[in-house]
């Protein structure tokens, strides 16, 4: 005797009918649909540190992206029948096509056509299927008849179902796919049938019913061979992954999933102690209202009473036999949350979806790679989460530096469980990080796919960015994987990768990529004491760069555009502090002789990337006030400069640009400089300050706001200085002159 039994995956009604059928039944064997190259590894679902949502994760061991999950939570009912099987001590095995098979094409399991249940929701006056499977299935009450009533309306639904459309491929495809499985499920149950079973119980998504009928295991028993002859096939391995209900929901992308799984979980417990539909009302509720009081909101047991009577009248209203989801939300949104639709959004993610995250077994069988992560986070007391947590590290703490290397290791595989931030209230130094964690499921599958680099993280790491390194075209791109490599302490492959940057580096000619790859290798020199790392090798490649940097640079940041000075600007400000970690005398005379070149060299040199250098000069003490004064005099100087030769007073804005940033403190203290800028505005015609306003503007306008205020102040006349050091007086006239121009240029307005 076969019984089908069709179920929704993931439905508490179901599961729960379907645990009480089963109990009747007694079956002497249980077929589930599922892939049959994975019946090993079901007894694991027996295993008491089993804990859903879990996923079965089947992947092909040659190629490890290629990947497939399915899911099942506490409320699955292919877990409940499992669970029974093994509890009864009767055969339980998956009955789909193997995954094999499935992974061989690269197809996924496509969803049952759309039509026919659109249709029953025009039907049943539903504005979704979705909707009426919840009502009169999940939340059902009386289970007696339940799965021939959905047999028979599946059946229905299948009867005047339109040809696939031979001449789109997918289509074809996708329909070859479903009658292959449906084909599949048959011979299993013929095979159950040939070993002797009588009781065979065939728990299968509700679409697949009709086709397993024993009208169609006798009908299509030719048919079903000629459809799986010579199958192509591959070799698959399974595991059992953690999961999360996020991950479960259909609003993320799992086509099989639900919307609601946390509501789902609910309906389940709520199963369990055969509450009436009022219950579930109210015990939902009173959740409902424990998270809003713990987010700050009122929310006490009379909101809850007059919730429960709003959505049972709501229900009445819409001719339903009682609240479900849609109704208890516009409850609360009216009770609770007077009228506001924001705090259902955090109903929405932390009660209806939820966050719930499963567990394994230690032991099941995972990926060398897996074993060696999981071990690995017990050892340092690092537990996945799905909720947002932080924690701070000390580096100089033993413990602490293994869990900064392992996140930064999982991090260069594209695992970011944990990224580095900073947190209000806490001082930060060397020494000290702060990470953000929050563990998703979808990185046990990136674990799978990295397992082809190595069986341990360190060595999956290391080959995998020596192979990213072996790709790389240029520099640039090896100096970046350098920089993340750095703070993952793998030595072999840092040494590797550096000798792979030097070679690199002898052959490149690109002034901006030699500049770009210092920064990487600078901070082995300057954090090394904290990772241990060998820095001999670092610092010979580092001054090596450093000359032919010095060498190529002043050629280099001759007649280019603004973009490209914007770039070799921000590359040389990055290697000034740079210059302090060596120890060679004449590296640090040779790059300063470099930015002197750049800051003298005139109207040759961009006007950002020489003003920049003047500032550079000035900041270091290597140009004194008087020869900073005498520069910015010399480069502002209007000598011999025709009014009309805009390209000129762009050059003289970009330099004022370049020389500002970052200094502007120079301006409120220097006053000697402020008077040659101010000479140099009140000296524009006023048709071309007009049009470098706006430049002036941009330079400003990067102050802060103190300096500002302070600039401002010296422009309006409040506490003005009465004399130079010199003892020359101030030319009020002209100065009341230049307030306007000044005005516009800081954005400050006079203050009568």
């Amino acid at each position: 005797m076969i019984t089908l039994f069709p179920i929704r995956h993931h439905g508490p009604g179901s599961a729960f009918a379907l645990s009480q059928a089963l109990q009747t039944l007694q079956p002497d064997i249980i077929l589930i649909e599922g892939p049959a190259d994975a019946t090993a590894i079901l007894h694991w679902l027996n295993h008491e540190e089993m804990e859903p949502p879990i996923a079965l994760l089947s992947y092909r061991p040659d190629v490890p992206g290629k990947s497939t999950v399915g899911p099942m939570a506490v409320f699955s009912p292919e877990y409940q029948a499992i669970r029974y099987g093994f509890g009864a001590d009767v055969p339980v095995r998956f009955c789909d096509i193997p995954y094999g098979h499935l992974l061989s094409l690269g197809h996924s399991i496509p969803p049952p056509p759309a039509v026919p249940f659109n249709q029953l929701s025009q039907i049943v006056n539903m504005p979704s299927y979705e909707r009426w499977w919840n009502l009169f299935v999940e939340q059902r009450q009386d289970t007696a008849d339940l799965f021939p009533a959905v047999n028979e309306l599946i059946a229905e639904m299948r009867r005047d179902l339109p040809e696939p459309d031979d001449s789109d491929e997918k289509e074809g495809a996708a329909h070859l796919l479903s009658e292959r499985r449906e084909a599949y499920m048959r011979q299993s149950i013929r095979q159950a049938e040939a070993e002797g079973f009588h009781r065979i119980a065939v728990i299968v998504g509700a679409w697949h019913s009709a086709a397993l009928t024993a009208e169609q295991l006798e009908a299509k028993t030719a048919e079903d061979g000629k459809n799986l002859y010579e199958l192509p096939i591959v070799p698959v391995e399974h595991s059992w992954i953690p999961w999360t209900y996020s991950r479960m929901s259909a609003m993320l992308g799992y086509s099989a999933g639900v919307r609601s799984p946390g509501w789902y979980h609910h309906l389940w417990e709520q199963k369990q102690v055969e509450a009436t539909a009022s219950q579930v009302s109210t015990q939902w509720l009173k959740k409902v209202a424990d998270l809003l009081r713990q987010e700050g909101f009122e929310s006490s047991s009379a909101h809850i009473i007059e919730a429960v009577r709003l959505s049972q009248a709501v229900a009445a209203v819409r001719d339903l036999p009682f609240p479900g989801l849609p109704e208890l939300n516009d409850a609360v949104q009216t009770v609770m949350c007077q009228g506001y639709a924001e705090p259902i959004q955090l109903i929405q993610r932390r009660l209806i979806i939820g966050e719930r995250m499963g567990d394994i077994p230690a032991d099941t069988p995972q990926t060398p790679l897996q074993k060696d992560v999981r071990q690995t986070q017990r050892q340092l007391n690092l537990r996945p989460s799905p909720d947002p947590d932080s924690i701070q590290l000390d580096l100089r703490q033993a413990e602490d530096k293994q869990r900064s290397i392992f996140l930064h290791r999982l991090n260069l595989l594209d695992i970011p469980w944990g990224q580095v931030g900073r947190s209000r209230g806490i001082r930060q130094g060397t020494y000290t990080e702060v990470w953000k964690l929050q563990w998703e499921p979808g990185y046990t599958i990136k674990l799978v796919t990295a397992s082809m680099w190595g069986n341990t993280l360190g060595a999956a790491v290391g080959n995998y960015v020596l192979d990213l390194a072996h790709k790389a075209s240029s520099l640039r791109e090896l100096s970046q994987l350098l920089d993340k490599l750095i703070i993952a302490d793998l030595p072999e492959p840092l040494v590797q990768l550096l000798h792979m940057v030097e070679n690199k580096a002898a052959v490149t000619s690109d002034v901006l990529h030699l500049m770009q790859s210092i920064p990487p290798l600078a901070h082995i020199m300057r954090y090394g004491d904290v990772r241990d790392t060998d820095q001999v090798l670092v610092q010979h490649i580092v001054e090596s760069l450093f000359t032919r940097v010095c060498i190529g640079l002043p050629t280099t940041c001759i007649s280019v555009d603004d973009k490209a000075a914007q770039e070799l600007n921000e590359a040389i400000n990055a290697l000034h502090p740079i210059i302090a970690l060596f120890n060679a005398n004449d590296l640090i005379e040779l790059w300063q002789e470099t930015v002197e070149k750049l800051a003298t060299a005139g109207d040759k040199i961009h006007g950002l990337i020489a003003g920049s250098a003047c500032r550079q000069l000035f900041k270091n003490g290597r140009f004194d006030q008087e020869t900073t004064a005498a520069q910015m005099s010399l480069a502002l100087s209007r000598t011999g400069l025709a009014w009309s030769d805009m390209d000129r007073l762009l050059w003289m804005v970009a330099w004022l640009d370049g020389f500002l940033q970052g200094s502007e403190m120079v301006l409120v203290h220097d006053l000697e400089l402020w008077q040659l800028l101010a000479d140099w505005v009140a000296q524009l015609p006023e048709e071309q300050f007009m049009g470098i306003m706006p430049l002036l503007r941009r330079t400003f306008s990067s102050f802060s706001e103190g300096v500002r205020e302070q600039l401002g102040r010296r422009i309006r006349g409040q506490h003005p200085p009465e004399a130079t050091s010199d003892g020359t007086t101030y030319d009020t006239a002209l100065a009341n002159q230049l307030l306007p121009y000044l005005e516009k240029i800081l954005g400050v307005a006079t203050q009568e």
